[in-house]
């Protein structure tokens, strides 16, 4: 994921990070992010792929609950 939007979480860090190497806080944090986006309708022409990052995320979390790897930090 190319992070280089105001307001979108990551802000500035200018590289591209896989959500597998964010950390469960990371990725709660960017869905909470991309959820008020959403709401407010800031971008309302990337709601669509703010709802499916979120999906994205919610999976990875998802998957390391399921694995055990889910560890809150």
């Amino acid at each position: 994921m190319l992070v280089d939007s105001p307001g979108v979480p990551g802000y500035g860090l200018g590289m591209y990070i896989s959500p597998d190497e964010l950390t469960n806080q990371q990725l709660q944090d960017h869905m909470e992010s991309l959820r008020e986006h959403i709401d407010e309708n800031r971008y309302p022409e990337g709601n669509r792929y703010w709802g499916n990052r979120i999906k994205l995320y919610e999976g990875i979390l998802k998957e390391r609950a399921e694995s055990g790897e889910y560890v809150n930090h």
